[in-house]
């Protein structure tokens, strides 16, 4: 037991120390190849940082155990719009207009609602991983087109291609070797006291894969980089459907029990559907303050308190 609890000790000081790194290297490499930060959040920062929602999906459907593969992807994007941009919120308003409001916030209500769609027969197959892979690059290119540019932090004009690659690519692979040792950590000491399987894959390690995710949507706020906090949140999330389910579906057949499309499925639309209500209802000033930060952070740790308590 004491072991598990250094490796999330550990885990959470190199996630932590990482987080910057890993964002200073991205608004360095959106500024030396002319891309927007929102962009640069839904590609490079997204598909990274989900890496480990991909290895504990493919790795818990070769275990035969495909309830912690469709629990930790659906876990994950709750997580993504609980933790990481709830928490975001907080530390900095994360503006909702331009293309986020116009493509993003679009793109990620259509993969949810697609997700939903193939999940409802209670079968995950080949056929339906083919369609969301499908559904998912297309949402990824419809939410990057016509990003706006924004104003890079201090300090990485000066950066040299090199550095800034290097921060990106060491800050993303201590990212994900610090999640992964906390995921293992957790979860390990959560079934030793006896938790089930797709409550740990719902909790524990749906947030310790989001682990990246919030960590450097903190960090892009911290640095007054929202477009890459939000930018992080709606390209993990399309990630997460597009590519974790796709590879789940084409790897195995999945069962989705009831419980998991209407609580856990049903949780995911109603926190897209937050999302799409400020960035639609406000106008072109809208964004996601503290008081709506709060909310879905609220919203997240209920969630947790209600499944920590049915599996008493």
């Amino acid at each position: 037991m004491l072991l598990y609890l250094a490796a999330i000790v550990a885990g959470i000081v190199a996630l932590t120390l990482s987080a910057d790194r890993f964002v200073e290297g991205a608004s360095a490499v959106a500024l030396k190849f002319n891309i927007s930060p929102l962009v640069v959040g839904m590609t490079i920062v997204a598909i990274g940082t989900s890496a480990p929602e991909v290895l504990v999906s493919v790795m818990a459907v070769l275990s035969d155990a495909p309830d912690l593969a469709v629990g930790n992807a659906v876990g994950s994007n709750i997580a993504n719009i609980g933790l990481a941009l709830g928490i975001s919120a907080l530390v900095l308003a994360v503006p909702l207009a331009g293309s986020i409001r116009r493509n993003a916030v679009p793109a990620l209500l259509g993969i949810t609602v697609l997700s939903i769609a193939i999940a409802i027969d209670g079968t995950l197959n080949w056929i339906d991983g083919i369609i969301i892979l499908v559904g998912g690059a297309f949402a990824t290119w419809y939410a990057s087109r016509g990003a706006e540019a924004e104003e890079l932090p201090e300090g990485v004009e000066s950066m040299s291609l090199a550095r800034s690659l290097a921060y990106l690519a060491l800050g993303l692979a201590v990212l994900l070797a610090s999640s992964r040792l906390l995921v293992w950590g957790a979860s390990e000491f959560a079934l030793e006291l006896g938790v089930p399987e797709v409550i740990v894959g719902l909790t524990i390690v749906a947030i310790g894969t989001s682990l990246p995710e919030v960590a450097a949507s903190v960090a892009g706020a911290l640095k007054g980089q929202s477009e890459i906090a939000i930018g992080n949140v709606v390209g993990s999330n399309i990630f997460n459907i597009g590519g974790v389910f796709a590879v789940t579906g084409l790897l195995a057949e999945v069962s989705i029990s009831q419980t998991t499309l209407l609580r856990d499925f049903g949780l995911m639309l109603v926190m897209t559907l937050i999302i799409c209500a400020a960035a639609w209802f406000r106008g072109p000033s809208a964004k996601i303050g503290k008081p709506l930060g709060l909310t879905l952070l609220a919203i997240y740790l209920s969630y947790l308190g209600y499944l920590a308590w049915s599996s008493l």
